[in-house]
């Protein structure tokens, strides 16, 4: 009866510490992909609807507003300082 005791305890001190460590990448995997999902959401999101609910669901989901970003001036055109020019 003792060995069978035994053989259960030793078989939780095994699996204890993989247990902590799927923990552990649970939790650093949430703190890495929820600001990416919010980040996400607000993107279809209005600039009212982002500020007052910026943890909902996007409803309806705003996909005119990477429109207008893709159909504006390119992104590395307006990333970089312009140049002054000397006349």
């Amino acid at each position: 009866m003792t060995s069978v005791h035994l053989s259960r305890r030793s078989a939780m001190k095994k699996h204890m510490p993989r247990f902590f460590q799927y923990l552990i990448l649970i939790i650093v995997t949430l703190i890495i992909l929820v600001p990416i999902v919010i980040l996400i959401f607000g993107s279809l999101k209005t600039r009212g609807e982002m500020y007052s609910r910026p943890y909902t669901i996007p409803n309806p989901p705003r996909w005119e507003n990477y429109g207008r970003i893709l159909g504006s001036s390119p992104a590395h055109m307006v990333a970089t300082p312009r140049k002054k020019s000397v006349t």
